[in-house]
């Protein structure tokens, strides 16, 4: 029932993340996960072991972020718009990853 409920807004708030970040993207604004992963390779001296990586952005108070498992994170919205931050909070990710 809370799904058919809120349904309509969970869809507005997802296309209105996907204009967003479309936006964000053109820009150059948005933290680009390549970049960090280029700089794991330079730091390790080698190039990056192919992995996969699930990122979830969730729309929640604060700047935060949990590792749901090895290969699937969970961030809020401020924590992806936090460049330093959520780079600060991700590279050790990328680092066991890579």
């Amino acid at each position: 029932m809370l799904v058919r409920e809120c349904f309509d807004d969970a869809v507005r708030w997802s296309s209105a993340r996907g204009r967003e970040d479309a936006t964000a993207m053109r820009r150059g604004d948005r933290f680009r996960v390549g970049d960090l992963v280029r700089a794991v390779e330079a730091e390790k001296g080698r190039k990056a072991r192919p992995f996969d990586l699930k990122v979830t952005e969730l729309p929640v108070a604060g700047a935060v972020g949990w590792r749901v498992s090895k290969r699937h994170v969970v961030v809020s919205r401020a924590l992806r718009e936090d460049a330093a931050g959520y780079r600060q909070w991700l590279a050790p990710v990328i680092r066991e990853l890579a």
